[in-house]
């Protein structure tokens, strides 16, 4: 454990950097570098001790980057289809631009509540990093999440009804 611990961790501000530049986001950094450090921890009876450490752990951390650039790219590939059907359905049920009617609804919630829009759908960012952003707990971000899309759904479906009676 001694022999892992004085041979890795003098790599783990190179690993952490490296990690910060090519993920988006800093939390996701950091864990994937923890994901990466419990994998060698593990792998570390197989690790020839011949080789450089440096390039051995780059290569475990570019496996989990891989990972979790893919799960990004199909979080943001289903969010687009659940916005396009969504239009889609808007789209036939109301006169005016579905964007249109939106922006104007986001404009009208307080600016706490655009700010956690903003951060979740703009940013992209999981409930948790939006909890530690504000200094909050998990469960008064989702509720007031909650809380937001239901007045967003309100306003849009009293948008609709204006245009279709206009």
């Amino acid at each position: 454990m001694k022999e892992f611990e004085s041979t890795v961790l003098p790599e783990v501000p190179g690993l952490k950097a490296l990690a910060v530049y090519l993920l988006p986001d800093r939390h996701l950094a950091d864990e994937v570098v923890q994901k990466t450090l419990i994998r060698a921890h593990e792998q570390w009876a197989d690790y020839r001790q011949d080789q450089a450490v440096g390039p051995w752990l780059r290569t475990i951390l570019r496996y989990f980057v891989k990972g979790e650039l893919k799960e990004l790219q199909r979080s943001v590939q289903r969010r687009q289809r659940y916005h396009a059907e969504w239009l889609r359905e808007t789209a036939t049920e109301c006169e005016g631009d579905p964007f249109e009617n939106l922006h104007h609804c986001q404009g009208e919630l307080a600016p706490a509540s655009q700010r956690l829009i903003q951060l979740k759908y703009e940013q992209e960012q999981s409930c948790q990093q939006i909890a530690d952003a504000l200094d909050r707990s998990l469960s008064w971000v989702t509720t007031t999440l909650s809380r937001v899309r239901r007045t967003l759904k309100t306003c849009l479906e009293i948008k609709m009804k204006e245009g279709d009676d206009e």
